[in-house]
């Protein structure tokens, strides 16, 4: 029988976490594989132990909670697989706590690893909204998704529904960059070390996972943020290689923000036929944007604790915080 650590970092997000947990609850899992289910949450008062434990009490899998008071996404994550590794798991999940999965994620992502022999699996990721989503902010979300066949080898990961093989000498000793802990990328960077290590990755299709379309989304401002976060994550990353670095962040982000700004201005009036390469040429200009800031050593903040807490809360969440 296979071991299975699927891991959910948290902070201070109650009702997303029971509504991640709750769709982990059902999940169909086959009766060759034990499913271990681990809560790590980063907040500072580890607001969410008595939630899970009073979940646990009818939880269909194995519940554990621990607290990692170290702040970041990477320290959480590193904590989530020196557990996996403690209970001798043979594979280690990733979602996050803003997440539910479809009943059959872990059915198609395990297919998936053992069809191909990959040593890493990454799942689709779909919108879900309680609340009407604009055909821009829909379109925003489509150009962050790279189409993908089921079962095609990939050269890029995310910890959105993903699963990985702790035996893989790929994996095996693998953490993930606390210097990502607090910018975003780690999971990025995670995936292109086992790529560097020769590790394979395969895209599951069938394996999906879906990720709440919160009301900051509606916003233009949340996404000119994220792709100015991604474009300067993705440049610090590059500080982990060889050669001339801040010219190489410099001139990405130079050639990013040159080409995106002409076409902002040539394809803008296309957006009132709901046609999306403005928003394309936007995300193009505020990634170069966060390229050009790594150059000067800047570091955009996404997972400081403060900003998680003020800006990744659901209005649910927001409201149950306000009781308490």
């Amino acid at each position: 029988m296979r071991r299975i650590a699927l891991t959910i970092p948290t902070i201070d997000r109650p009702a997303a976490l029971s509504r991640a947990l709750a769709s982990v609850d059902q999940l169909d899992v086959p009766d060759d594989i034990e499913l271990l289910v681990l809560v790590i949450d980063n907040s500072r008062t580890n607001s969410s132990h008595e939630r899970v434990r009073a979940v646990s009490a009818n939880f269909r899998w194995r519940l554990t909670q621990i607290h990692e008071p170290v702040p970041g996404v990477s320290a959480a994550r590193n904590a989530g697989l020196a557990w996996a590794r403690a209970e001798a798991a043979d594979l280690i999940g990733f979602m996050d706590d803003d997440e539910t999965l479809d009943r059959l994620w872990l059915v198609q992502i395990v297919d998936a690893l053992d069809h191909t022999g990959a040593d890493c699996a990454v799942g689709a990721v779909d919108l879900f909204s309680q609340l009407p989503v604009p055909w821009w902010a829909s379109a925003a979300f489509e150009l962050d998704r790279r189409p993908t066949d089921d079962l095609q080898m990939i050269d890029f990961g995310y910890t959105c529904g993903s699963i990985a093989s702790l035996s893989s000498p790929a994996v095996s000793q693998l953490d993930f960059d606390t210097r990502f802990g607090l910018t975003g990328g780690e999971d990025a960077q995670f995936f292109e070390s086992i790529l560097a290590k020769q590790g394979r990755i395969v895209f599951a299709a069938g394996a999906i996972a879906y990720e709440e379309f919160e009301a900051d989304r509606l916003l233009l401002r949340w996404w000119v943020r994220r792709w100015f976060r991604v474009g300067n994550s993705s440049g610090a990353r590059l500080e982990t290689g060889e050669g001339n670095v801040r010219l190489r962040q410099a001139m990405m982000g130079i050639i990013r923000i040159s080409t995106g700004v002409p076409l902002i201005i040539l394809a803008s009036p296309l957006a009132a036929f709901g046609m999306s390469l403005p928003l394309s040429a936007l995300r193009t200009v505020c990634r170069g944007a966060g390229f050009l800031a790594s150059s000067f050593r800047y570091r955009f903040h996404e997972y400081s604790p403060e900003r998680v807490r003020r800006q990744s809360m659901t209005p649910s969440d927001k409201a149950h915080t306000r009781v308490k």
